[in-house]
């Protein structure tokens, strides 16, 4: 009856707490991987047409412990069945327009995710957005988006309000983290360097 004594090994408890550096197995080779700066990822061990490859499922920001256990039981399921689920993931997402930046926004806002629960903070949050990012990034894919659009929204207002500016910072790399967990970007976050 050793049914999924294996499985579930992780727990929300757990993920709230300190974890060292390195793999944490859930079971079904889902893994959190914890980086040394404490930045958390879900990653799932798959022999897709016979090939062993390791398929990141994003950042434990973002994709929850039950949403990281299902997608990681679909990609299974559909690997076991001998298709490639990575393959038919990305043919998905081509398909489908990719979202704006004021799409995207409504989301990560309509989630609470890296917002909190107070209103009034979200009410923050959304005047910001409104004031200083939806004027120029707003009506971009947010895939299309780089640094020197970044850098049209913060500049200026970086030397005259450098409080707000860092609000605005923070709350972009929110976003753009949000987006990228759920496959809407690739490669590195228009935040990155923008400091410089």
């Amino acid at each position: 009856m050793g049914t999924n004594h294996a499985l579930n090994r992780l727990n929300d408890t757990k993920l709230r707490g300190r974890l060292t550096p390195g793999r944490h197995p859930d079971g079904g080779n889902l893994f959190l991987l914890v980086k040394p700066s404490g930045a958390r990822s879900w990653m799932l061990r798959l022999t897709i047409k016979g090939k062993r490859c390791d398929v990141g499922l994003g950042g434990a920001r973002h994709v929850t412990l039950a949403e990281a256990r299902e997608i990681a039981r679909q990609y299974t399921k559909a690997a076991s069945a001998g298709r490639d689920p990575v393959a038919e993931f990305r043919a998905k997402q081509d398909a489908k327009p990719v979202p704006t930046f004021a799409e995207i926004a409504e989301q990560v806002l309509a989630g609470r995710e890296g917002i909190g629960r107070n209103d009034k903070h979200r009410k923050q949050w959304r005047a910001t957005l409104e004031t200083y990012a939806f004027p120029v990034l707003g009506q971009m894919p947010v895939d299309t988006i780089k640094q020197q659009d970044v850098l049209k929204v913060l500049g200026p207002i970086w030397t005259k309000k450098e409080e707000t500016a860092r609000r605005v910072k923070q709350r972009l790399g929110v976003i753009f983290d949000w987006a990228k967990a759920h496959g809407h970007r690739t490669g590195d976050s228009p935040m990155t360097g923008v400091d410089l």
